[in-house]
């Protein structure tokens, strides 16, 4: 180890350290939902005995980013033996437990993590090379593990962790390998012979319509191309489901490419083989993918916790994929956007709908494997709603410019009361009240009520975000007091009283005027 990956690693084992000490301590305020998984992959498959394969350690982030993993696999090493341990294509770029294998114990562990988050559904973490010993059915297993979130407190947010399970059979004596003639017939071959000196490297094959060698693909035809060095005497390939085979059938020297149709679901290799003048050189593999088949189908059961209103259920679901694994869940709810989950987990961890307004509700689920099959299932959900609370102070008429005070009860302490008013021909007015530890509540609606009509409702959520239904309605008339209306005019009482009073005094005034410029006219009469 370098002198800067010695420090590397002391500073990453610290930080795991201190992050699982804040965790222990922490875990009151910081808990995290454990949706995290790790997982071998393939899941499963079929190699002959002898057979040396790839497994993938890859995590699942879920919803949390991750930035650190540690963990222990399990095999019998009466049925498997470990060739080698490969950190290539891993997103780890620290290692606080260089990852290792004993044949003996039959265990392999590893522990790292990166300086930045990790955030998906297939990091690649190692991959191990194994070699079949038996005929047998054998499982790879976790036996511990961890998955630590990038929240700065080290949480653990492993859910899950799924192993796989390989079966090895008895190869028949000289028939190794398959080989695929110029036709696209399928007959046996043999094992791929040691490369001499001075021959060919290995072919490097491309395929346009699987382009990602560890991808599924929902294709049954396979196109492989490659590109064909000067000096080339002779060209053989085969396609099985061995990782390591001998091509057999020759090709025409001018040959780049090949397609296979009609393929069956699983895990497909080519092999190629370049010849010149020194013998034939080593073999080019390049795996292929195919899974066309969909989940198996499957049904949504609603788990409402014994509570008819519970806005959030529980939904309980569980499929299977036999090809490439489910990938994720899509949930629709109604007319929402679908909703994305990771396919792992799913079965420990049921998925908890959001809040939900009263009534039926529609839910469809579609289960997508790796390759993009699909397969949907439906269930209908029904939310029954809370007891509408009660107005049981209000007037019947009210008079322009009063103030409206309203009062009620509810069957539901601290819960928010939604007020509703709405005048004719107006859009409504909404204002949010919460009742008190008894469930009574009050307000003073002001004074902004004109002359008309309204309707008032009330209607209650609790602190889940449980809702009650439609509730009755209140209507309410507002009128002008004591009005004499004179055209678009309108006068009350008390101002008609004044008006009066002012023309009386007004005519008084006038009178005593007029009896003024009497006596006056009478004073000159007599002169």
């Amino acid at each position: 180890m370098t002198k800067n990956n010695f420090k590397q690693s002391i500073f990453l084992r610290t930080i795991i350290q201190l992050s699982t000490l804040a965790f222990f301590v922490l875990i009151p305020q910081a808990a995290a939902a454990a949706n995290a998984s790790l997982f071998l992959f393939p899941p499963s498959g079929a190699y002959a005995v002898g057979d040396v394969f790839n497994v993938y350690v890859k995590i699942d982030s879920g919803d949390n980013p991750v930035n650190a993993a540690d963990g222990a696999i399990t095999f019998n090493p009466a049925e498997l033996e470990a060739v080698s341990i490969s950190k290539t294509g891993s997103f780890f770029t620290l290692w606080t437990k260089d990852p290792a294998f004993s044949n003996t114990a039959g265990k392999i562990e590893f522990g790292g993590g990166t300086q930045t988050a990790f955030t998906g559904t297939n990091g690649t973490v190692i991959a191990v090379k194994f070699k079949s010993k038996v005929s047998t059915t054998s499982q790879v297993n976790f036996s511990s593990g961890s998955v630590l979130a990038a929240d700065g407190l080290g949480t653990n947010v492993l859910g899950p962790m799924n192993g796989g399970v390989y079966t090895f059979s008895t190869k028949n004596a000289g028939a190794d390998i398959i080989e695929i003639d110029e036709s696209g017939q399928i007959s046996t071959a043999r094992q791929e012979p040691a490369p001499q000196d001075g021959t060919p490297a290995a072919p490097i094959i491309v395929s346009s319509t699987h382009p990602e060698p560890d991808q599924w693909y929902a294709k049954s035809e396979i196109q492989f191309s490659w590109t064909l060095p000067s000096a080339i005497t002779g060209i053989r390939a085969a396609l099985d489901n061995n990782l390591v085979s001998a091509p057999i059938f020759n090709y025409n020297t001018k040959t780049a490419e090949k397609k296979f149709t009609d393929l069956a679901d699983g895990i497909w290799y080519m092999h190629l083989q370049f010849k010149n003048q020194n013998g034939w050189g080593s073999v080019g593999h390049r795996k292929a993918l195919i899974d066309t088949a969909p989940p198996e189908n499957f049904s949504i059961t609603v788990d409402n916790e014994n509570d008819p209103a519970n806005p959030t259920p529980l939904l309980k679901f569980l499929t299977r994929d036999a090809g490439s694994g489910i990938a994720e869940y899509e949930i629709k709810i109604d007319q929402d956007e679908p909703r994305k989950i990771a396919g792992a987990g799913i079965e420990k961890d049921p998925y908890r709908l959001p809040a939900l307004s009263p009534g039926k509700h529609t839910i469809i689920i579609k289960a997508v494997d790796f390759a993009g099959n699909s397969t949907l299932a439906m269930a209908e959900v029904k939310i029954e709603p809370l007891d509408c609370p009660a107005i049981t102070g209000f007037p019947a008429t009210l008079n322009e410019g009063d103030r409206l005070t309203l009062q009620g009860t509810s069957a539901y302490p601290r819960a928010a009361i939604t007020i509703r008013v709405k005048k004719e021909n107006e859009e409504p007015k909404t204002h949010e009240i919460k009742t008190d530890d008894q469930g009574s509540w009050s307000f003073d609606c002001g004074r902004e009520f004109t002359e008309g009509g309204y309707q008032i409702e009330a209607r209650i959520t609790d602190e889940r975000g449980a809702q009650s239904g439609e509730c009755a309605k209140i209507n309410l008339s507002v009128k002008v007091p004591f009005l004499i209306k004179i055209g678009w005019l309108a006068i009350n009482y008390s101002s008609i009283i004044i008006i009066l009073a002012a023309l009386i005094v007004l005519l008084i005034l006038l009178f005593s005027y007029v009896w003024y410029r009497l006596a006056v006219w009478r004073q000159k009469l007599q002169k």
